[in-house]
């Protein structure tokens, strides 16, 4: 070669430029096949990989032949390419006419020959898709918790990185811990000064400090303190009025500088008031509890939004005794605001199964009016105000300057066949995002289902495990 500046001197070229055969850029396009031209691939030169990290969405499908792009290490280019579909034999030479279309339906081997005439690289490129629907929540059986035994209540919390579960048979209550990845290993723990007729569906913990009260309004603590003892012990606390119910935890308030507390119904004077104690057993009186208040048979959520703590109390009976399927909320523990819109969309019900997941309310089965057992499953996007059985995903349009969007409604969450109809039951998610559900009773007088469910959505496993 010469050059046109430098008078007749050659330039030369170094041989590993003449002898690089290998690919620097990959790009795939169809106007037919949505997201396509979007996604991004990773060239793996030491093992001859191309390949998509992210998987294209559940559903893709790949059932047209696709434009490749390809840019080489060497600014020379190369010789000429060879694409040959792995299954289907589908080949085509690229080099004159790189504008020839692909089957990338399945794998595809490419082979560069280098300009040398002698060197070849040669790489296997796929398209990964999502061969199972992210969105979906797989659900199954993962143990027994007791064999042989007929509880009629039960309430298991996370405590101390340990699951407690407390249960009761004819009116005297145990306590059994396991290890959070152990839950077929159940070690008895001794309950010392634990209430008779405890409502253990009540246990409330606060930092550290476990709380439950029974049915003559006593309220009974366990602290920190007390459990180093290698036994679990209880104590009333004094001073206070009647129990009716806990609702919740309210946690440290940063903005207006207090302590963190639990809340519920206290009787005084013959009224139900709303009330809230800190750890040091400072207590406080709210307003009178509304008619239709749930006062048995909630499910209570603590969480935090825009810097303050707050609770949900959801379904139950009020204080006539009626079924609801409204919502409430507070963020002092000491009144509270109805916040669902003229009745949430699930049925009135209680012993209903709530919890935060995948940062969504999720509310499960429950018993009815007429005392069925249910095994529905609902979302609240907006923590309890509106609730969706259906749900609901916009999905936007392939074009980000249009307005238009695309509604899809799929059941995301059912409960398999297999999984028995129930309320009452304890929730907790973990730290592998499942859901674990104990237990439940398939009516309000039955004795305790002695099973373990545990569900997660699809997409919060990948590369969990």
């Amino acid at each position: 070669m010469t050059s046109c500046l430098g008078g007749d001197d050659e330039v030369t070229i170094d041989d590993w430029i003449l002898g690089n055969a290998q690919i620097s850029g990959f790009l795939l396009t169809n106007d037919s096949i949505a997201g396509l031209s979007n996604v991004k691939f990773t060239i793996d030169q030491l093992n001859g990989k191309i390949y998509n990290k992210d998987s294209m969405p559940y559903g893709t499908v790949i059932d047209e032949k696709v434009l490749c792009k390809l840019t080489f290490d060497s600014y020379l280019d190369v010789a000429r390419v060879l694409f040959v579909n792995i299954l289907n034999n589908d080949t085509v030479w690229w080099g004159a006419t790189d504008n020839d279309s692909i089957d990338f339906s399945s794998p595809v081997e490419i082979t560069i020959d280098a300009l040398d005439g002698v060197s070849t690289k040669k790489y296997e490129a796929k398209i990964n898709i999502h061969q199972v629907n992210p969105e979906t929540m797989v659900w199954q059986k993962h143990s027994d918790l007791f064999s042989g035994k007929k509880y009629s209540d039960m309430k298991v919390i996370p405590f101390r990185n340990s699951y407690y579960m407390y249960v009761s048979e004819n009116g005297v209550s145990s306590l059994f811990v396991s290890d959070t990845e152990k839950t077929n290993n159940w070690k008895a723990i001794t309950l010392s000064g634990f209430p008779d007729k405890a409502i253990l569906s009540q246990i409330t913990e606060n930092e550290d400090n476990l709380y439950v009260i029974s049915e003559d309004g006593g309220l009974y603590c366990s602290s920190e303190e007390q459990n180093l003892t290698g036994e679990q012990q209880w104590s009333q606390v004094e001073g206070v009025p009647a129990i009716k119910t806990l609702l919740g935890y309210l946690s440290i308030n940063i903005i207006s500088n207090t302590s963190s507390v639990i809340t519920g119904i206290a009787i005084e004077d013959g009224t139900m008031k709303f009330f809230r104690i800190d750890k040091k057993n400072n207590w406080e009186i709210g307003t009178v509890v509304p008619a239709n208040f749930p006062v048995s048979g909630f499910g209570s959520i603590s969480y935090e939004s825009m810097y303050n703590p707050r609770i949900v109390v959801v379904a139950g009976r009020d204080i006539n005794n009626k079924l609801s399927n409204n919502v409430w909320s507070t963020i002092d523990g000491k009144s509270w605001a109805l916040i669902s819109n003229d009745g949430a969309l699930f049925s009135p019900r209680e012993g209903v199964a709530l919890s935060i997941y995948d940062d969504y309310f999720f509310l499960i089965g429950g018993i009815d009016s007429k005392g069925n057992a249910l095994k529905d499953v609902y979302v609240s996007v907006d923590q309890g105000i509106t609730w969706l059985y259906n749900y609901f995903v916009y999905v936007d349009s392939e074009d980000e300057d249009s307005e238009e969007q695309i509604l899809v409604e799929k059941f995301y969450y059912e409960l398999p066949e297999d999984y028995a109809a129930r309320g009452f039951n304890s929730v907790v998610v973990d730290d592998n995002n499942y859901m674990l559900l104990f237990g439940g009773k398939a009516g309000k007088d039955t004795n305790v289902l002695s099973d373990l469910w545990r569900g997660r959505i699809n997409r919060l496993g990948f590369g969990k495990e």
